[in-house]
């Protein structure tokens, strides 16, 4: 560990107090995509304290902050996400959330921590800074579309010649790390299926069209398109995630709403993909007589690292945390809308493990028991510190 290392790992200790006071606050207090709007003023205001250029409202309630380095150079982004999901906690802990429904239940409070924490390191050491550096505070990650392509429309990246973003990983435990050379992380399409048949009394079956059975049957023939007319080595998922229909228990219903989404890590596997479950859902309802509406909703696409700015973050990780800690692990059909910024701008998006079984922190995201080992902000912290810090890096990859 040279000696920039390991004084920026100090200073992140330091400052851990801070790092969760913020991240605490963050999790009790709760927004919802784009309505971030205590989340965001926090924000602001705390990088208006450490002197920071500061834009409000940027894509919705985006903040984006500017600090110039003393030395001529050029200017990288490091980002996070603010907002949090629709799920009612179950948890005994004093920072709990106190609006109801909604939890930070995927750790960006942690994100949106940390990167005020590099934001306060950063500032303390901007006389060394050979960049300039954007922090990006971005809304609506959990939005379908999400809030960076409304974050770019209002301009966060001019200028920005690479993007940096960090996230937290339950699978991996404190300490461990990933961060993918390419392809990392999957393109997300919601779709809705609206079925219409001809509701009638249970008990004459036969002069109806049951919405019921043709939902059934098209569940089962819409798992065909993943199982059987894709590559098998391919990574892909269908889920159906909502079914909608009927008010009486003796009558079947005139229309029933499918909802769910598709995962998969290429534009020609989407379209295709398109395309075949149109085909499923007009087959499956003309074999009824019912008839369907059917309409998709694109999400962000497959998100795939520069190569060149991958190698150069694990390169800053297994400086700080050793070569062991970076683990080699495939691909996942997550999404994240971080994959916006990328068709920009070349960057990496690197994972920072956060689960810990000897504290009981064993969830998975999104459950509502979600939660983070707080050692994991002093080592996000300290990354997005380093990379500012050491860019444009000692790495033969980026020379």
């Amino acid at each position: 560990m040279d000696e920039m290392v390991r004084k920026i790992n100090e200073e992140a200790i330091a400052l851990k107090p801070q790092l969760v006071e913020w991240r605490r606050d963050f999790h009790r207090h709760p927004e919802r995509s784009f309505a971030e709007h205590r989340t965001a003023g926090i924000v602001a205001d705390a990088l208006e304290k450490m002197n920071i250029t500061v834009q409000r409202g940027v894509g919705g309630t985006g903040v984006v902050g500017f600090l110039p380095g003393k030395l001529a150079g050029p200017t990288i982004a490091l980002r996070a996400d603010m907002d949090a999901i629709a799920v009612t906690e179950l948890s005994d802990k004093e920072y709990v959330s106190v609006n109801k429904g909604v939890m930070h239940g995927c750790g960006h409070d942690g994100h949106t921590a940390s990167l005020l924490g590099a934001a306060m390191l950063l500032s303390r050491h901007r006389d060394e800074l050979k960049c300039n550096v954007k922090f990006i505070f971005q809304p609506a990650e959990e939005a379908v579309p999400g809030g960076a392509t409304p974050m770019v429309k209002d301009g966060c990246l001019d200028g920005v010649e690479a993007i940096f973003g960090g996230h937290f990983n339950s699978p991996l435990t404190v300490g461990q790390t990933k961060c993918h050379e390419g392809l990392s992380l999957a393109s997300i399409t919601l779709f809705e299926i609206e079925i219409t048949g001809k509701g009638v009394h249970c008990s004459y079956p036969h002069l109806g069209i049951d919405t019921i059975m043709v939902a059934a049957h098209l569940l089962i023939n819409l798992q065909t398109l993943v199982s059987r007319q894709m590559d098998p080595l391919l990574p892909k998922a269908l889920s159906v995630c909502q079914i909608h229909g009927g008010e009486h228990f003796a009558a079947t219903p005139q229309t029933v709403v499918l909802r769910g989404a598709f995962l998969v890590v290429t534009n020609e596997q989407r379209s295709f993909m398109e395309q075949e479950m149109e085909n499923k859902v007009r087959t499956t309802c003309e074999m009824f007589g019912a008839q369907y509406r059917i309409q998709y909703q694109h999400g962000s696409p497959a998100l795939v690292n520069d190569r060149k700015m991958a190698a150069y973050a694990r390169s800053i990780i297994t400086d700080l945390l050793g070569p062991d800690s970076l683990k080699e692990i495939p691909p996942t059909l997550g999404w994240e809308d971080f994959a916006e910024y990328l068709q920009k701008v070349p960057g990496a998006l690197y994972f920072v493990g956060a689960c810990n079984p000897t504290k009981d922190i064993i969830y998975p995201h999104h459950h509502p028991k979600f939660d983070l080992d707080e050692d994991a902000l002093v080592i996000m912290t300290s990354i997005h510190s380093l990379i500012a810090l050491q860019y444009p890096g000692r790495s033969k990859s980026m020379e």
